[in-house]
């Protein structure tokens, strides 16, 4: 009994159909479960779905592909694809007769001791893969939270600035606008009474006081808000 396949590549030749591609099929190898080969080659754009068809567990996967892939070169579709335009019983029979060859030159196959390491092998790609994928996720979700946050301490700073900036500004202005006074000069040129004249012309300046305090106390508690030094 043959227990050593280490130097083969124990695996999968599986024959693949796809109903958007009538006419034709994918013969390949893999050394993980074949199933998951067609989800994978699903995923990449092309139309339809790749189903598996027909597949055999052999010693040396790589082999078997290569041998079936030169016996059916007078179909193949370009040689650097796996595509051939053949029907199904006959693709099957030129797999089956090649692995039967690849099984037959390894006395004892299958071996239960090679096909448990090929399945335990199997499972750990997967959870290494899993694992991977996992990692990879973890990371550009932790590079987007991160860009986030670069991005509203940009937003934070550049508003710290403009708050600090305004408010000073704000609070560097005198008691009362000069455009108070042009409005009050404005109601003592006006023809009419005197008197009411001069009522008008306090009341507006009495107004643009309030409204300078008003809007310098609001420049305070912004600045009080926002952390920033009295000024």
């Amino acid at each position: 009994m043959n227990e050593d396949y280490g130097t083969l590549r124990v695996g999968y030749v599986y024959l693949l159909i796809n109903s958007a591609v009538p006419g034709f099929v994918k013969i390949g190898m893999t050394t993980r479960s074949p199933s998951d080969r067609a989800r994978e080659l699903s995923s990449t754009g092309v139309p339809g779905r790749w189903e598996v068809d027909f597949c055999i567990f052999v010693p040396d996967c790589a082999a078997v592909e290569r041998i079936v892939h030169d016996d059916l070169k007078h179909c193949r579709f370009s040689d650097d694809r796996e595509f051939f335009g053949i029907a199904l019983p006959e693709a099957q029979a030129a797999i089956q007769r090649r692995a039967d060859e690849n099984m037959a030159a390894c006395p004892g196959w299958p071996d239960p001791q090679s096909v448990k390491s090929h399945v335990d092998k199997q499972e750990l790609q997967n959870r290494q893969e899993a694992e991977t994928q996992r990692l990879q996720r973890e990371l550009e979700r932790a590079a987007a939270e991160k860009k986030k946050q670069e991005g509203e301490a940009r937003e934070r700073q550049a508003r710290h600035k403009n708050v600090d900036e305004s408010t000073r500004e704000m609070l560097s202005r005198g008691p009362v606008g000069w455009g108070t006074f042009v409005f009050a000069g404005f109601w003592l040129i006006v023809d009419g009474k005197p008197a009411v004249s001069i009522v008008a012309a306090v009341v507006t300046i009495a107004a643009g006081f309030w409204l300078r305090a008003h809007e310098k106390a609001e420049a305070r508690k912004l600045r009080s808000k926002w952390e920033l030094p009295s000024v």
